[in-house]
């Protein structure tokens, strides 16, 4: 890692306001209820009223959301959203290190013990694991559109896209895709002026550490980062306007193969993967991260998880199958795989993976006699990365 450059201190005093695409999620939360546009706006009078704005993403605005949202869950619950605050703030969490605080929050939602049987143990046993990323560098040789998904609240999602990047980039992979990234007219064509890094403001997710050395290392690589959120028309569905924005790539490269890293059921075949399908005629392979993601407590994991790690014992990312070329396990078709990642552990407070076998270098500092502040934020950032466009 290189020098530090800047460090922002924080207390949970701090009050400042911002809001990062309040109209897309609350058409999200919307859905749930009968009258979705009552319900968009009872979700805007609630931001106004606790003062949080549309606008463009400053330098450390992303720490001032994380406290507003913090201090004010209380009047989400009270109002009826309590899972509309979860699925905004959980991000926002990850996004300053409190990994654990993620895992517990998303738990809330509903997470429940899962206990096995030793029919399911039984069941289990027929499959035998597969290394992953050599599994998905063969599939790269026979497939154009490789998919991968993950829980927006959960940076270790974003490690295996990382490491891929330049194996598949020898394969020709060429395009690389990522939701977050800024898709507005007028913005999107400043992205990445700098050539080779992103910057704060580049999208929403890039804000965590390792999403955002996934863009920097897929600029490094050589990769085209094409955006492609829905357009401003809410009229247009989203699925199927990310899918058309998607597939314009290959209407300029016919021999165009891309490399897509989504959201949760954004791989459906029903959803965005689906829709890329067919406008373009090609196939996909669509990579699950949610279906055996990580929890606060082992109890709340999935059952199937907890067999896997106590029979086959994996310290990498697996697949399972009974060697049918068959990798998604009981996705229910929602994947053609499902990842199973290696059990974090935690060492004081951060998790084993974020060291990337070596790739990302701790650094110790002591801030007991400088700072007189019990919570502290530290962030590093590249020296020769200007923070200040």
């Amino acid at each position: 890692m290189n020098q530090i450059k800047h460090i922002i201190n924080y207390t949970y005093i701090a009050l400042f306001i911002l809001l990062i695409e309040s109209y897309t999620y609350a058409q999200f939360e919307a859905k749930e209820y009968h009258n979705p546009s009552k319900t968009v706006d009872e979700i805007n009078n609630l931001f106004d009223s606790l003062q949080l704005t549309t606008g463009i993403v400053g330098q450390d605005d992303y720490i001032n959301m994380y406290l507003r949202y913090k201090l004010n869950e209380y009047i989400f619950t009270e109002k009826g959203f309590k899972n509309y605050f979860y699925d905004m703030f959980l991000p926002y969490s990850s996004f300053v290190g409190e990994y654990e605080e993620a895992l517990e929050i998303f738990d809330r939602k509903g997470s429940g013990s899962e206990n096995y049987t030793a029919e399911d143990s039984l069941e289990i046993s027929l499959y035998h694991t597969v290394k992953a990323k050599e599994l998905l560098l063969k599939i790269a040789d026979t497939c154009r559109i490789i998919i991968i998904n993950e829980a927006h609240h959960i940076p270790q999602h974003r490690i295996i896209t990382t490491e891929l990047l330049k194996d598949l980039y020898d394969k020709g992979f060429r395009y690389f895709a990522a939701e977050t990234i800024c898709n507005e007219t007028g913005i999107k064509d400043s992205l990445f002026r700098n050539g080779n890094y992103p910057e704060l403001w580049t999208g929403l997710y890039t804000k965590e550490p390792l999403y955002g050395d996934l863009i920097r290392q897929a600029l490094k690589t050589g990769y085209k980062i094409i955006p492609y959120e829905k357009s401003s028309d809410s009229k247009i569905d989203r699925e199927y306007a990310m899918a058309n924005n998607l597939s314009k790539v290959f209407e300029e490269d016919k021999n165009a193969m891309i490399l897509i890293h989504c959201g949760y059921a954004h791989i459906k075949k029903t959803w965005m993967a689906g829709n890329l399908e067919k406008l373009t005629g090609l196939s996909s392979f669509r990579i699950d991260q949610t279906v055996m993601k990580e929890c606060s407590k082992e109890e709340y994991r999935n059952k199937y998880y907890k067999i896997a790690d106590k029979l086959y014992n994996f310290t990498e990312p697996v697949f399972l199958t009974k060697g049918d070329g068959d990798y998604s396990f009981k996705s229910d078709g929602f994947a053609d795989a499902v990842l199973f990642l290696p059990k974090t552990k935690f060492v004081n407070g951060r998790p084993d993976w974020m060291n990337m076998d070596g790739y990302r270098k701790p650094f110790e500092i002591n801030l007991r006699s400088q700072v007189p502040y019990e919570n502290v934020l530290i962030q590093a950032f590249y020296e020769n990365e200007n923070l200040e466009t």
